[in-house]
């Protein structure tokens, strides 16, 4: 059962994300006003075969960078410092890292 610590803790996490979302919503509203915008209303023929490739970029682009930004996010979460199941290779026997090899290669 979650205790008044942890919503509190909750909210502290969410806040920040709730307030971008609102500023983003108010920017959009503020900047597009209610208004067309003209590169989605096209007019003529070419015109709207423009519309249709930059909707299917940004879909395709959708398509992969949002599963890759939940895997990132699902990996980093995993594998953070706090987490006692994450299981972590120990390299045994490897060179401390050097960094002046960097600067020469």
């Amino acid at each position: 059962m979650p205790t008044i610590g942890n919503n509190r803790a909750l909210v502290a996490r969410a806040a920040p994300l709730a307030v971008f979302a609102i500023s983003l919503a108010l920017f959009f509203r503020w900047t597009v006003g209610g208004h067309l915008v003209a590169l989605l209303t096209p007019r003529g023929f070419v015109a709207a075969r423009e519309r249709d490739v930059i909707v299917a970029s940004v879909g395709l682009m959708l398509a992969v960078a949002v599963p890759t930004l939940a895997a990132l996010y699902a990996v980093a979460w995993h594998f953070r410092a706090d987490n006692p199941r994450a299981k972590r290779a120990r390299i045994v026997g490897a060179a401390p890292h050097r960094w002046w090899r960097e600067l020469w290669l």
